[in-house]
């Protein structure tokens, strides 16, 4: 997974199809088509997304905010969906950890670091070859 350029949201409830189209490299527009929606009139799912991302090859780990941190925080030497607290709207926001920094997809947050987000929940990802 080598993301090039970060996916900004389209629509309010936008951000986990943006993550999903950094992790695999596709166009958000691909995303949408692949899922069925484009996030305008409702969020995407954990479970759309999970199923998008795994028919491209890419899988989803688990880890939550019940689990020692000192465990997660390791484990963020390697790229992970975020679901964060969202700064815009009355909800969780999703966001991709890199390896290195935050790439969000909500245009507002730009330059924000690891530290300025309420981490929910992490989703390491690996890319099955």
């Amino acid at each position: 997974m080598i993301v090039s350029a970060i996916v900004h949201q389209k629509t309010q409830y936008g951000c986990l199809a943006a993550v999903a189209a950094m992790i695999t490299g596709e166009p958000l527009e691909v995303v949408n088509l692949a899922i069925g929606h484009d996030g305008s009139e409702r969020p995407f799912s954990f479970l759309e997304v999970a199923a998008f991302l795994n028919s491209r090859g890419f899988h989803l780990g688990a880890y939550s905010k019940d689990i020692d941190w000192p465990l997660i925080n390791w484990s963020l030497v390697y790229p992970a969906l975020l679901f964060t607290v969202s700064s815009v709207v009355n909800g969780a926001h999703a966001v991709l950890w890199d390896g290195d920094k935050v790439l969000d997809p909500e245009e507002s947050n730009a330059g924000k670091g690891l530290k300025d987000y309420n981490v929910q929940a992490i989703w390491p990802i690996a890319e099955v070859i």
